[in-house]
């Protein structure tokens, strides 16, 4: 049986790893609820812009972009969204294994892929398979998560000129993005989108409308695809942050939860020996009083 010292050591030990956990859990919280109304803005922006960029799409004009051409697909670009911290329950580990399979599944059609990881925790998966990926962008999720300030939104559009660069000189043929979306503490999944070629997500609408484009059909197609590349890449990297914060308080109000049961039953437990310790020394003192 565990000594009482050994025992209050370990009760100061989980009372001070509950401290932590618990400090976490409400930094999370505080960076969950900033990052969700940035979520939830840029994401109805981003829907009133699809639907837009749908409308012309489906429209009866001969509107059309470099980058919603449709070809094979033997080289395959994906853009995986992680984070660059741990701590956040199996977050990281989801991610990883949906990268996973896409990648078996174009491997069996016969399509050449290239990760390019977003977040430190997938360049280190990456790195396991010994797969090589753009430098600069592994911490550009923890960069945009920590502080999306400008510099790092334009670290954004530069990544999505480089991803329109590479589709639009035949380098890649479709480029896809694998992340998390937040629907709510209690349901989050990974999702995966294609980003190009731009396709048109509802196809009734708008069909057979005729518009007025100003200043011409051209300018505006191309102005509305790289708009729309730049905005769902970044409301992909705001959704993932949103997600990694619920993750990470959830994990940590588990983490915290069974640090205060732990800390239950220690304390059962140092009760119980002291009261056995009381009793042995009493026990040893009416013996001793016996004896004489």
């Amino acid at each position: 049986m565990a000594s009482l010292k050994d025992i209050k050591t370990r009760i100061t030990s989980v009372r001070s790893t509950q401290k932590i956990t618990s400090a976490m859990r409400m930094i999370a919280s505080a960076k969950l609820h900033r990052t969700q109304g940035r979520t939830q803005h840029i994401l109805q922006y981003k829907a009133a812009l699809r639907q837009t960029v749908d409308e012309m799409l489906n429209a009866g004009t001969s509107l059309h972009s470099p980058l919603s051409e449709e070809r094979t697909a033997k080289h395959v670009t994906i853009v995986a969204i992680a984070s660059s911290s741990g701590l956040c329950g199996a977050f990281n580990t989801n991610v990883w294994n949906a990268v996973k399979a896409r990648m078996e599944e174009l491997n069996v059609q016969g399509a050449d892929t290239t990760v390019v990881p977003l977040g430190k925790k997938m360049a280190h998966e990456l790195d396991k398979l010994q797969l090589r990926y753009p430098e600069e962008n592994v911490t550009l999720a923890e960069q945009f998560t920590q502080n999306p300030t400008a510099e790092t939104q334009h670290a954004v559009r530069l990544l999505a000129d480089r991803l329109k660069s590479s589709f639009t000189s035949g380098q890649t043929d479709r480029v896809e993005i694998i992340h998390t979306h937040f629907r709510s503490m209690g349901s989050m999944h990974v999702t995966c989108q294609q980003l190009l070629p731009l396709m048109p997500e509802n196809a009734s609408a708008s069909a057979g409308e005729e518009f007025i484009i100003e200043p011409d059909a051209g300018t505006f197609c191309q102005t509305a695809a790289d708009k729309l590349l730049g905005v769902t890449l970044m409301a992909a990297m705001m959704d993932s942050a949103t997600s990694e914060h619920a993750s990470r308080m959830i994990a940590m109000q588990t983490a915290d939860d069974n640090a205060q049961e732990l800390m239950q039953q220690l304390t059962l437990l140092y009760n119980k020996t002291r009261q056995q310790s009381i009793t042995n020394e009493l026990i040893d003192l009416m013996s001793g009083r016996m004896s004489q």
